[in-house]
């Protein structure tokens, strides 16, 4: 084993259960991620009075990799059961309420996705605002170290200021990301051909505060070719704060009207989405209080062109490096399969530190 901390580049849900894992083994984890905060895709946004989650709405009690987690760090009571406020869009626009095999099963956290990553960094030292854009394995230290492009500096260690040497890293970051890393890394070679195919759709969410209506459900998810891909009332409070006489609507456009929104403008794009919803829900007459869009240049990988990555190390890597891969290109898009992966990547670290 070593004495070194191993280092995550990603602080996602996959990062998240990599460390969770590696900390069960006892060993350090540190977490680094080139956003300020924790959370990646799966970060939540907050007004006044209201928090809504763009990555990650809600999540299913079958996903028990992800519950782990949640109660590992002693959040299991903070869930919020959707129960049977669940319905399904069905491609024409219709709603089916508790579509069976459907509704009663999802879940999501009362203060947003973000309270569980700001829980964990109590328990996972964590560095942000650093871009890993190299990693280079040191002979002489037999240790890891890590550049960040905006500096051109190698990463230092958070308290002490001294280089960060890793005794292995995680590669938890989407396909694009790790695709730039890995071709300033000679040690990431073998992983070209692979990530040289992984190509991500994209991908919009609106958020609009609108005035308080009560639609007898928390949420909806389209079948394919529906008109949404997911929308969301997010009934959920701040700091014990209530929204007052408003509500918030979470949605997601379907891919045909992705297709016809994503090179429009923010203001047309927003009134585009909410003009579907309103076909779709009546009762939302009145125009938004405040509207948000939300863009992701990379989200789901698109079908046809994705590769997938077997979870944990570097495919023909020679050395046997205490090196290895997790994330949504590794396992696929849901929140479950990334932090299933971030389990696999720690025990792949694991098994190469005792061989």
């Amino acid at each position: 084993m070593t004495s070194k901390p191993i280092a995550i580049i990603g602080a996602g849900i996959a990062g998240l259960a990599a460390a969770v894992e590696l900390g069960r083994a006892g060993l350090r984890a540190l977490m680094i991620d080139r956003d300020r905060v924790p959370g990646g895709r799966m970060t939540s946004y907050r007004g006044d009075g209201w928090t809504v989650d763009t990555g990650c709405p809600f999540f299913r009690l079958s996903d028990h990799t992800l519950l782990q987690i949640i109660r590992r760090i002693g959040m299991g009571t903070e869930t919020l059961a959707l129960q049977d406020a669940v319905g399904r869009l069905t491609a024409e626009g219709k709603i089916e309420r508790s579509a069976e095999g459907f509704g009663g099963n999802r879940v999501a956290l009362r203060d947003g996705m973000i309270s569980l990553f700001r829980r964990w960094e109590r328990e996972v030292p964590f560095i942000g605002g650093v871009d890993v854009g190299a990693i280079r394995w040191s002979t002489s230290s037999h240790a890891f170290l890590l550049r960040d492009v905006r500096t051109g500096r190698v990463v230092r260690e958070p308290k002490t200021f001294e280089r960060l040497e890793a005794g292995g890293v995680v590669l938890a970051v989407p396909g694009p990301e790790a695709r730039r890393i890995s071709e300033n890394s000679r040690v990431l070679a073998p992983l070209a051909p692979y990530l040289e195919h992984v190509r991500y759709m994209r991908a919009l969410s609106a958020i609009f505060r609108i005035p308080r209506i009560d639609p007898g459900f928390y949420a909806l998810a389209g079948e394919e070719g529906a008109p949404l891909a997911w929308m969301a009332f997010e009934e959920r409070k701040v700091g014990g704060r209530t929204m007052g006489d408003s509500s918030v609507l979470l949605a997601r456009p379907g891919q045909k009207l992705l297709e016809d929104v994503f090179a429009a403008s923010d203001t047309d794009a927003l009134e585009r989405i909410y003009a579907t919803c309103r076909r779709i829900l009546p009762d939302l007459a009145a125009q938004p209080l405040e509207s948000i869009l939300v863009r992701w240049n990379h989200a789901v990988p698109v079908k046809d062109a994705d590769v997938r990555i077997g979870r944990g190390g570097i495919p023909t890597e020679p050395l046997g490096l205490p090196i290895a891969l997790a994330g949504d290109f590794t396992a696929g898009p849901r929140a479950e399969f990334a932090a299933q992966s971030g389990v696999a990547a720690a025990r792949e670290i694991l098994r190469r530190l005792k061989a």
